[in-house]
């Protein structure tokens, strides 16, 4: 199943790294700028189980923000077929 992430790292935070995993096991990882991207995943089929799969994106460091909130990167879009 093909997957795209819309995203970027804030300038604090990059190079950053965002890992995708499926269900609990990474099947994939592409480093994000302060630019805007759109890395491209591949989850193997023999990953997904019937009903629902869980969608996981994972990210090396993050920055503090007020109130104890913390921002790995910014997020536009998640593409699923």
């Amino acid at each position: 199943m093909p997957i795209a992430v819309v995203a970027f790292a804030p300038s604090g935070a990059s190079p950053q790294t965002m890992t995708v995993a499926v269900n609990g096991i990474e099947v994939g990882a592409a480093e994000l700028t302060p630019e805007w991207s759109e890395p491209r995943f591949q989850v193997p089929s023999a990953r997904l189980v019937p009903g629902e799969n869980e969608l996981c994106l994972r990210f090396r460091r993050a920055l503090p923000e007020e109130n104890g909130v913390l921002i790995a990167a910014g997020v536009a879009r998640i593409q699923l077929p």
